[in-house]
Formats: structure tokens, C-alpha cells, sequence
């Protein structure tokens, strides 16, 4: 999964903790219909954070040992 972050889209609030938390499972796969992608950028408390959905997101967090448990 390699794109660079200027091409990823944005959603387009400021900050996105209170919809975050009111929609729950639901948001990120929401924002990702919305935007037309498998993955997008916002902001939880001001923090910028990527979200990604979708088989090639789940090889992206498994493979080469990119986080430890």
C-alpha cells in the first residue's frame, strides 16, 4: 500500500472526535464511502490520524511486524 499522504483525501471537518465517538463501527466505513477511497485522513483531538479499511489495509497491519502486541 504505498501512496504518499498528500494524495490520501481528507475528511473534510476540523476535528473529527465527536463523530468519531456518536457513530462508533460505523464511521470510518462511512467516511470511506463518502470520500470514494479505502482510506482517508482527519484529525481525533487535534492528532492526525489515517484510516483504512479493506483486505489490502489488513495485510498493511500484519505483514513484516510493523507492530508488536
Amino acid at each position: 500500500m504505498e501512496t504518499a499522504l498528500a494524495d490520501i483525501p481528507r475528511a473534510s471537518e476540523l476535528d473529527n472526535t465527536l463523530a468519531f465517538l456518536w457513530e462508533a463501527y460505523t464511521f470510518i466505513s462511512r467516511r470511506c464511502d463518502r470520500l470514494g477511497s479505502e482510506l482517508f485522513r482527519m484529525r481525533i483531538m487535534l492528532t492526525p490520524v489515517v484510516c483504512m479499511r479493506g483486505a489490502a489495509a489488513a495485510q498493511f497491519f500484519y505483514e513484516d511486524d510493523r507492530f508488536t502486541r
